[in-house]
């Protein structure tokens, strides 16, 4: 943190960076095609509040379920790493099932609601949380800001890439818990030497990496609103009847980086030139 040509004696240095699996944003240590999402837990009852985040992209959603179904969530979506109140760590103890997944606790006043609830207005610049659906619910407030925290501790950067948090609602969206999607092969095959045959690759005609990841996140959530999957199909409609605007569409694509790992890099001084 000092320049060693001005600094007289010993080189001023301080821990700029603590590197965790649901925290990087370095290539090598992410796969392009896939999210890297962080988990953020606060539980009451038999309900649980979960927020999870992706550092490298800024994608920030959140929602509730019971439980019960926490190992459906953390295997839907790779979970690295879960982030839980010190009181609350205990809940976790023979709950989750998958094992190589690091587990972090935060004091108990960052899962204060009134000190959550600020630091969200503060962090989005807005005056309440209706736009993002969560105004009426404590569980999602408390367990988005511990993600936030977590970062800013971390890495002790700006966070302007992280913008927006969706609420992630089960209406107008089908149920696939974990065990349907391996048993119908969506996204890795029951013979793990042919992924070729999977859904996800037999439709996977994308060209970028941010729509690899835009694609498996619609197939894990599909839609059920006759509306919404109308609308879908006129866009899609358009292109296949518009062949040359299509293609053109297509080249350009061809040449477009991942736009939303490079904000990432930015917002965390890590970008190349």
């Amino acid at each position: 943190v000092e320049d060693p040509k001005k600094a007289k004696g010993i080189v001023k240095r301080e821990v700029v960076e603590v590197l965790t699996p649901g925290t990087a944003i370095s290539s090598k240590y992410l796969n392009s095609n896939k999210n890297n999402f962080i988990l953020s837990l606060f539980i009451k009852a038999k309900k649980c509040g979960y927020s999870i985040l992706d550092n490298s992209t800024g994608e920030f959603y959140c929602g509730n379920i019971d439980l019960h179904r926490l190992n459906e969530l953390i295997e839907k979506y790779e979970i690295k790493e879960i982030l839980i109140s010190k009181n609350q760590e205990k809940l976790l103890d023979g709950l989750i099932r998958k094992k190589n997944i690091l587990i972090v606790s935060y004091d108990e006043w960052k899962a204060d609601l009134a000190i959550s609830y600020d630091k969200l207005l503060h962090h989005f610049k807005t005056k309440n949380l209706k736009g993002f659906g969560i105004e009426d619910n404590p569980l999602c407030i408390i367990s988005s800001c511990a993600c936030l925290y977590y970062l800013e501790t971390n890495h002790y950067h700006q966070l302007n890439h992280i913008n927006s948090i969706t609420y992630l609602s089960q209406d107008g969206y089908m149920k696939l818990d974990s065990f349907t999607m391996k048993n119908l092969e969506i996204f890795s095959s029951l013979n793990n030497d042919y992924d070729s045959s999977t859904l996800m690759n037999v439709i996977n005609k994308t060209l970028t990496a941010q729509g690899e990841r835009l694609l498996k996140t619609n197939i894990s959530r599909p839609l059920t609103n006759k509306k919404k999957i109308n609308k879908r199909l006129t866009l899609q409609e358009e292109l296949v009847k518009n062949y040359r605007i299509n293609k053109k569409i297509r080249k350009v694509l061809k040449e477009v980086d991942d736009i939303e790992r490079i904000l990432g890099k930015l917002s965390n001084n890590k970008a190349n030139p």
